[in-house]
C-alpha cells in the first residue's frame, strides 16, 4: 500500500487566494471558532487536530 504524506503549511490570508465564496465562508467560520488552518500541497485547507476539510485556495503559479 502506497500512502501519501501531506505537506502542510499555515494558511496565510494575505497571500492565499480562496477559490470561491463558499470557501471564504468556511474559512471565516473556522477562524471565528478559533481553529488553526493549514494548506496542503494540493491547495486544500484543513483544520489542525481532527483535520477537518475547510475549503481550497487557488493554486499558485
Amino acid at each position: 500500500m502506497n500512502m501519501l504524506t501531506l505537506e502542510l503549511r499555515p494558511y496565510d490570508p494575505e497571500s492565499d487566494e480562496l477559490r470561491n465564496g463558499w470557501d471564504a465562508l468556511s474559512v471565516e467560520q473556522a477562524t471565528a471558532e478559533g481553529k488553526n488552518l493549514y494548506v496542503d500541497q494540493f491547495g486544500d485547507i484543513w483544520t489542525d487536530g481532527e483535520r477537518e476539510y475547510v475549503g481550497r485556495i487557488r493554486k499558485r503559479e
